[in-house]
């Protein structure tokens, strides 16, 4: 069964300034705090780069504090800055400065300030924008997506049909669920969201139930899942997990996933993905642990007009996508994929799809308003199968005003 759909994100570029403050020592005394190497005071981190380092050595016990300084945060400081240790005894120290990558859109500020007795060290943290991140303010929210299927047959017949799927968004621009014109029929979707996980429930026809939990990790990405499925009709249950695992960069490379059928018959399977100029190239899926690749969708990015639209909260390539080893790359459908939650999106749309299993390949058009917001994806399907004479659907995509 496809799956549904189920706010964030360019290359990360980050940069940490390290400036330090003596205070509130005794002039006539022994500084308690005494920092070992003044040239990490001041220090610039790269793009793929998370962590710094403080040292120096305190004469008795030191605690430490983290406060934001600007711009005021959505989010808590100690959720992007962590310290580790961040106390401790008398003794030498390298204290690790740990940063989330800044997808606010904005240069933010924090002081860290550590204490051992009447001394203090104040260190400054200044993390920029990482590339290609925005601000709440400048995303798009996709409101609704209209797909148009024209087929013709061979035998001269021809077929329409229009789906048409609907957003709807929390206060934090967050997909809360998505329905369809006949959402007994093709199911209801909707995400909760709690500390590090996302929880999709799903319902569809027939007494079909499906719970999914994905946990995440520091930079927002899933890192495992587990999902439990009812068919209503007749009962069976399937129950599955997996990981993901991420490049230094944020592009997901490899993911395992396990799925447990009713009378504990069992499959493990692994993927894998290649990356080229930032683009997904190569997506390997459906082979058992062990054993080479064997199903495979191949990805062309021959138009460098087509960006993917970092403003955008959806990443639709996984919404268009028509291979089955695309649509279920890593997890046994889209899921979260499309909502930025599987690491970096490429920095392209495709214009070639190809199923290295059934040899068909799908090529795509897109048009762009002018806000370089695509609202109109066309997608052909190419097939030796003579039962098609033709087959083009029609995306068109609605902003929220």
């Amino acid at each position: 069964m496809k799956k549904f759909l189920f706010a964030m994100p360019g290359a990360l570029l980050m940069t940490l300034v390290l400036l330090f403050v003596a205070a509130c020592s005794d002039d006539n005394g022994p500084k308690q705090l005494e920092v070992a190497d003044e040239s990490e005071l001041e220090q610039t981190l790269s793009g793929d780069q998370q962590t710094s380092t403080v040292s120096f050595v305190a004469a008795s016990d030191w605690t430490s504090t983290v406060s934001e300084i600007t711009p005021p945060s959505t989010k808590s400081v100690t959720s992007w800055v962590k310290l580790d240790p961040d106390h401790g005894g008398a003794g030498s120290y390298t204290v690790n400065i740990i940063l989330s990558p800044n997808d606010t859109g904005e240069t933010r500020s924090a002081v860290i300030t550590i204490i051992c007795g009447d001394t203090q060290i104040k260190v400054t943290v200044t993390q920029e924008a990482a590339s290609g991140s925005v601000t709440p303010s400048d995303r798009y929210l996709v409101e609704q997506i209209n797909i148009l299927r024209e087929a013709v047959y061979s035998t001269g017949e021809t077929f329409k049909n229009e789906d048409i799927y609907y957003f709807e968004y929390d206060d934090e621009g967050r997909v809360i669920s998505l329905t369809t014109e006949d959402p007994e029929a093709d199911g209801i979707s909707t995400l909760t969201y709690g500390d590090g996980t996302i929880t999709m429930h799903t319902t569809g026809e027939g007494g079909y139930e499906e719970d999914a939990v994905f946990m995440l990790n520091e930079a927002g990405y899933v890192e495992s899942y587990t999902d439990n499925v009812i068919y209503g009709d007749s009962g069976e249950e399937e129950s599955g997990e997996g990981t993901i695992v991420y490049d230094a960069d944020g592009y997901a490379k490899s993911g395992t996933h396990t799925t447990v059928y009713s009378g504990s018959e069992s499959s493990k399977w692994t993927d894998t993905a290649e990356w080229e100029d930032g683009n997904l190239v190569r997506a390997c899926m459906g082979s058992p642990v062990g054993e080479p690749d064997k199903t495979t969708a191949v990805l062309k990015y021959d138009n460098p007009d087509y960006v993917n639209t970092p403003t955008i909260n959806l990443d639709l390539s996984y919404i268009i996508c028509s291979t089955e080893w695309l649509d279920c790359f890593m997890m046994n459908g889209l899921y979260l994929k499309p909502f930025g939650y599987m690491g970096k999106r490429s920095a392209l749309y495709m214009t070639e799809e190809h199923d290295m299993y059934s040899g068909d390949y799908y090529t795509y058009t897109y048009e762009y308003d002018e806000l370089d917001r695509p609202v109109k994806i066309c997608k052909v399907r190419h097939t030796d199968d003579t039962y098609y004479v033709s087959e083009e659907y029609t995306y068109t995509i609605t902003y929220r005003e």
